[in-house]
């Protein structure tokens, strides 16, 4: 039948075109050749699966309508170089309504040799008709396609010259002209193909005109396109020169350029994918609305090598690459972005919303932004990683000419950063509203900025800086090298800040931690401070004046530029032994800033952990000395007098003096002997990871503290880890340290993390830090046992600040003058613990917590003397939103607006046998605790009510509470909860405090106290609330229980401390409640606090008898140099 149809058609076209040869609907099969050429097809065609088509060369084939060839089965179109196949339409009478190719499922074998494609059209809904205007393939098709022309092709939604679903293409050397796409894919579009390879194609002036993808579109597919040409495409959406779509596609020696597109990414779009990105060229390019002239990446992550972005243009951010939201974490490799240029942010790279790309051996120059950010632009929480990056001679109209960082958090490695221009602040970088960068042995050199911050600004942000070099650097306005302000966190550790103009560094309303540096500046200060009190400069050498906003020193830390002290070198020093000298660098006209033999940086930094400087040379050298200062390492190093680095062993019982940082490493033990005093220097800590045991006796403590005349109350304290746990310490002295910088902001005398020590009979006062004045425990269980902790300061646990699970044992303690916002004494959040047999007093709380303060720490306190503490909610106890149980304590002469004894919010809180009375406002406070039990207890004589309530509500409490409707054992009336209202009878005396009256003892009369207990609630063991020390028995008393001695404590002889020259505090302890009376070798007195003339070799002595003063635990002398 086929055969009859040809000869008929043949004869017809012998009769009327003799040579053309007319194919009309049906199968075909055979060889078309040029003897028969044109072949005029006049209806659809198929090759069946078991038939084959060879076209040779030179052969035209016409399409007189929207017809097409359907191939199932094999076919060959065997065109030369000088003579093609041509796949044409009648463009006169038919202009581009052929309908193409459509390959499905046929066979492998099947190619395409030196074609031409033009004029097609896939014209219809959305469906396969829609799809491929020369050709679709489908169904597993393997196609080979070389040296074809696709020209001037269209389809009304995908893949204007070619669409391939779920099949393989293997096409080289082709050339794709003026194709068109509705949607995507103006040239070709790949969905889901298998093996793809793509080589040495062009695709030019195609367009996608609604859609993404100008050149080409990639979907769901893992294709190879390698040395292919985009150039001169058009998308309405994304990517005008190509768009990777879902995909893992590889692109490789190709060059993207003179592409357009509309909306976002003008070369090329990744939108949820992966590609691969090799030696290739994405050049001007541009986009006309949106962002991302370059490459465009939406929750992507590619892997660009060794590409150029170059010369793009953005209409809005990001010039040459613009990465966007949180998913899209791609690599780049040795890549140059170079010459972009946007109106908005981020000419060269722009990233935003937790996108975390990796740069590494990039080169970033050269581009100009119009608003932020001449190289980088990052905002809203981005975190790129830099590492051997350079960022040279970029601009900006705005503020970061090299780098603006906003609400981000990058990183940068061996980075330079050089010749940037910023119109406004930061000519190297801006860090801004809440930026938290960390720069590591980066250069930031030759910038240049019209307002603050040459080299570096951050406003608002947080900056952390090891082995930088901020050099050579220009300002017009302040802060020549850096410039931090508006509430910024400025961390340089090893920095060299040098050669700047208008200032090496200016700190304004700032928390900056200066460590290990040198500031010297070519002009203006070298250093500023304006509203930096809290700041610390230390370890480092100041070359230039220190200046101060209004000339006040108070706007600086205390002492800074007072030369006051001798560094372990022997040199003059401020407190925190800071040097004031010139660097001698060793050529700083032609920018080498490594120091002399004779610099006066040489050995006197801190001791640290960074094993490596600047230029990657090992840092300390030689090994066991300290480090310079600035961020090269000299190799002249000596060994310093004084304690400093890893320490392990034995040390004293001398007193040793502390030069630097000193540590305790993770496998060794440190054993510090009877009688040592060890004497911090300078603004140094001790960090403790493995086992520190430090035995004191009664007549010869240890003792850490600062020297008071040159270093008054700026060392850093004890920070506990790892194997520190094992750690004990018995009659230990620790005072005079401070917590308040950015690096140390917990615990101002100790820092707890993980570990579980031991305390017993120490003395820890008189310290401050933001968070636990003294003492800060972060998931640890400490024991402190007859310890002193007093007189220190913070914003969250004046003395004591408890959190994170922690479970610690305070028994036996006294723990008193603190202050802070919450918490005076103790703060507890997050975690239990037990507060047991201790005295709590006499502390502060601007907010809530004066005594203590329990928010969702669910904590046992019993048998306290919680006294005279004062807060304006809770100024005994505030406990809220917890399970507290609170026994047998006696909390009196607190202060408050609410709950001047206790204040209860939410949670249900045990209160039981506690004594709550002579406090100065309500005895109890509730605000919705109605689940709380509160039983026998006594609240009494309260300045204001015993019972108060949120809203004047009793509702607020439990039902009934104070209202005094039964009576209790002892016939007193109390409410329905046994708790009454009757005046506790307190008596103190001789080694006795808010003891209760007993007639068995001599009082008038018994406390309504007595046996007014709960009896199924056991009393303190071995206590009593007895003047005659007879322990309390049968039913329990109230209140707070002192110890049960049976007589009378004996008088105390010659309890002697030994001093040194140089000691001006003498701490001693007496395990026992007694009266004492101080006597020295030179004076007497009856005040607790005396004069002591100071020699080499002084004795205090406290002989028996005198009343002096009553409180139980540690007593201190002040000794100060006679004139």
């Amino acid at each position: 039948m086929w055969v009859c149809s040809v000869l008929l058609i043949t004869a017809l076209t012998v009769q009327a075109w003799a040579d053309s040869t007319f194919v009309s609907t049906g199968n075909v099969s055979g060889n078309w050749t040029t003897a028969d050429s044109p072949y005029i097809v006049q209806g659809n065609l198929t090759v069946a699966a078991s038939d084959s088509l060879v076209i040779g060369s030179g052969v035209r084939v016409y399409f007189d309508s929207t017809y097409s060839i359907l191939i199932n089965g094999y076919l060959a179109v065997d065109g030369t170089a000088g003579d093609t196949v041509v796949f044409t339409t009648d463009t006169l009478s038919n202009p581009g309504k052929w309908r193409g190719l459509s390959f499905v499922n046929a066979n492998d074998s099947s190619y395409v040799r030196f074609a031409k494609f033009e004029y097609s059209f896939a014209a219809g809904p959305l469906g396969t008709d829609s799809l491929g205007g020369a050709m679709y393939i489908s169904s597993g098709t393997v196609l080979r396609v070389e040296h074809c022309l696709f020209s001037q092709n269209r389809a009304d939604v995908a893949g204007g010259a070619i669409y391939l679903t779920g099949s393989t293409l293997l096409m080289d050397s082709c050339r794709f002209d003026g194709n068109a796409s509705r949607l995507e894919g103006g040239g070709l579009f790949l969905n889901n193909s298998i093996n793809t390879r793509v080589a040495n194609s062009r695709f030019f002036k195609n367009s996608s005109i609604s859609g993404s993808g100008g050149g080409a579109y990639i979907r769901g597919t893992t294709p190879l396109l390698t040395h292919c040409e985009f150039d001169s495409n058009f998308a309405r959406v994304n990517g005008g020169g190509l768009a990777f779509k879902n995909c893992f596609g590889t692109l490789d020696s190709s060059i993207v350029s003179d592409n357009q597109g509309r909306g976002h990414g003008g070369g090329i779009a990744i939108e949820t994918s992966s590609p691969e990105i090799y030696d290739c060229t994405i050049d001007h390019n541009w986009t006309q609305d949106f962002d991302g002239g370059g490459v465009y990446i939406w929750e992507s992550s590619p892997h660009m090598v060794r590409c150029k972005v170059l010369f793009n243009i953005s209409a809005d951010d990001g010039g040459g690459i613009h990465s966007y939201r949180e998913t899209s974490n791609g690599v780049f490799e040795q890549c140059e972005v170079r010459g972009n240029v946007c109106a908005g942010e981020g000419a060269g790279i722009w990233v935003t919303l937790d996108g975390a790309p990796t740069f590494t051996d990039c080169v970033v120059k050269e581009n100009t932004a119009g608003l932020y950010g001449g190289a980088v632009y990052l905002r809203n929480n981005a975190k790129p990683t830099f590492t051997n990056c350079d960022f040279d001679s970029n601009t900006s109209l705005g503020n970061g000419g090299g780098l603006s960082i906003r609400q981000s958090q990058p990183v940068l490695t061996n980075c330079r950063i050089r010749w940037n221009e910023a119109t406004e602040d930061g000519g190297g970088a801006h860090l801004w509203e809440a930026a938290d960068a960390v720069f590591n042995g980066c250069l930031f050199s030759d910038n240049h900025s019209i307002l603050n911050g040459g080299g570096v600004s951050s406003n608002q942000s947080t900056l952390s800086a090891t082995n930088c070099l901020f050099v050579s650097n220009e300002t017009d306005s302040v802060g020549g090298g850096i410039a931090a302000s508006n509430s910024s966190n400025l961390k340089l550790r090893h920095c060299t800040i040098s050669g700047n103009i208008n200032g090496a560094l200016r700190i304004e309303s700032t928390v900056a931690d200066v460590e290990n540096s040198i500031l010297s500046t070519t002009t203006g200060s070298g250093l500023f401070f304006a509203g930096a009190e809290d700041s610390r400069i230390a370890y480092s050498l100041v070359h230039g004046t220190v200046d101060f906003w209004g000339a006040d020193p108070a706007e600086g830390p205390e002492y800074i530029g007072t030369l006051r002290a001798v560094n372990g070198n022997g040199d003059s020093c401020d407190t925190y032994f800071n040097v004031y000298a010139d660097p001698l660098f060793v050529d700083e006209a032609n920018g080498d800033w490594e120091i002399t033999s004779a610099s006066p940086a040489l050995g006197a930094g801190n001791w640290n952990t960074s094993a490596s400087d600047y230029l990657g040379n090992d840092r300390p050298m030689p090994v066991m000395t300290l480090p310079d200062m600035g961020a090269i390492e000299s190799m002249f190093g000596d060994t310093p007098t004084g304690l400093f680095g890893p320490q392990s062993g034995a040390l004293g019982p001398d007193t040793v003096k502390v030069i630097a940082d000193v540590l305790v490493d993770t496998l060794d033990n440190l054993t510090i002997a009877p009688g040592t005093t060890v004497i911090f220097c300078g603004p140094s800590k001790m960090s403790i990871h493995g086992t520190v045991t430090a035995f004191g006796l009664a007549t010869d403590s240890i003792s850490f503290r600062t020297d008071t005349l040159t270093n008054p109350g700026l060392w850093r304290g004890i920070t506990m880890d790892a194997n520190a746990g094992g750690s004990q310490f018995d009659f230990v002295s620790i005072t005079d340290s401070r917590a308040l910088t950015t690096s140390r902001t917990q615990g101002g005398a100790m820092r707890l993390q993980d570990v579980s020590p031991v305390l017993n009979h120490c003395f820890i006062s008189r310290h401050s830090a933001l968070q636990g004045g003294a003492v800060y425990l972060d998931h640890s269980s400490p024991v402190f046992t007859s310890c002193f902790l007093s007189s220190s300061s913070a914003d969250s646990g004046g003395v004591i600040c408890v959190r994170s699970a922690s479970n610690p044992i305070f028994d036996g303690c006294t723990i008193a003058n603190g202050a802070a916002t919450a918490g005076g004494g103790i703060l507890s959040q997050g975690a239990t613990g037990q507060y047991l047999n201790s005295r709590i007093e006499g502390n502060t709380a601007t907010a809530t917590g004066g005594g203590i303060m329990l928010d969702s720490a669910p904590a046992l306190v019993r048998n306290n003397l919680i006294l005279n503490n004062s807060a304006q909610a809770g100024g005994g106890v505030w406990t809220g939103s917890t399970s507290t149980t609170i026994q047998y304590n006696s909390i009196a002469g607190n202060t408050a607006a609410e709950g001047a004894g206790l204040y209860m919010r939410f949670g249900s809180s045990q209160v039981k046998n506690n004594i709550l009375a002579e406090n100065h406002g309500h005895g109890i406070y509730f605000f919705v605790t109605i689940s709380s039990v509160v039983k026998y207890n006594c609240v009494a004589s309260n300045d204001s009510a015993n019972f108060a309530f949120f809203t004047n509500s009793p509702s607020q409490g439990p039902p009934g509470i104070g209202v005094l409707d039964s009576l209790n054992y002892n016939g007193d009336p109390c409410d329905r909860y046994y708790n009454i209202v009757l005046n506790p009878e307190w008596t103190s005396g001789t080694g006795h405090h808010y003891y209760l009256g007993h007639t068995a003892t001599g009082e008038a009369t018994d406390s309504p106290c007595i046996n007014a207990g709960d009896t199924l609630l056991t009393a303190p063991a071995m206590t009593t609330t007895r003047t005659d020390y007879v322990s309390d028995f049968d039913r329990p008393d109230q209140g707070y229980h002192g110890p049960q001695l049976g007589e009378a404590l004996p008088p105390v002889d010659s309890l002697v401390i030994r001093a040194d020259a140089d000691t001006f505090y003498l701490y001693w302890s007496y395990d026992q409640p007694a009266l004492f009376s101080v006597k020295t070798d030179s004076s007497s007195s009856g005040s607790f606090l005396t004069t002591v003339a100071l020699t080499t070799d002084t004795f205090v002595v406290i002989p028996p008898g005198g009343p002096v003063n009553t409180k139980q635990g540690f007593f201190h002398i002040l000794a100060e140099p006679q004139p």
